[in-house]
């Protein structure tokens, strides 16, 4: 065999080489990108729910305070929205039981958190958690932030019941009007 053949050769195994290296790195960038994805979807899940709990777990940590501070105690909080679409309910809202429900609303069912129920209410789908807070009755209303509800908003908690009897939740202003960013939302034990 002269040069020239040992040299096509050669040449014929490195542009074979080359294309399965190629096909090696498609497939590694493929699962990559795949990969990537899911976990940016996990990543959103996860940031919804956090947002939701803590916004929930400042609610609720308030009312418990207001409580045990007895009738003429109020505490202001403020919570904060990266969604356009949430709300407060107290009772059944949102299609579930608790005194204090925090829901944030989508636009279908599929992308709600597995960590939050899932609901339909007021023709929107909503992610809901819950809190149920010992002595306070549940109340039936409901707050819905809709539209462009991102930024900050107070919640003020009044304890207004007479010594003695056992609180019930009522919120203010209730569904359908929509308090813009800025406005304080009243929980009232009453």
């Amino acid at each position: 065999m002269d040069n020239t053949g040992r040299l096509n050769s050669r040449g014929q195994i490195t542009i074979e080489a080359i294309l399965i290296l190629g096909l090696f790195i498609l497939l590694f960038i493929a699962v990559t990108f795949d990969t990537g994805l899911k976990v940016q979807e996990y990543s959103n899940d996860v940031a919804i729910a956090a947002e939701a709990r803590a916004n929930l777990d400042k609610i609720a940590d308030s009312i418990m305070v207001v409580r045990a501070g007895g009738p003429g105690t109020t505490r202001t909080v403020t919570i904060t929205s990266s969604y356009n679409n949430w709300g407060i309910a107290t009772g059944s809202g949102f299609g579930r039981e608790a005194t204090i429900i925090y829901g944030i609303g989508f636009n279908s069912s599929a992308p709600i958190p597995e960590e939050m129920n899932a609901t339909s209410f007021g023709g929107r789908y909503w992610g809901t958690i819950g809190r149920d807070i010992s002595g306070v009755n549940s109340g039936t209303t409901i707050t819905a932030i809709t539209g462009n509800g991102t930024g900050t908003w107070k919640i003020r908690i009044r304890y207004n019941t007479p010594a003695g009897l056992t609180p019930t939740v009522a919120l203010a202003p209730s569904w359908p009007t929509i308090p813009t960013p800025g406005q304080t939302i009243d929980i009232t034990l009453s």
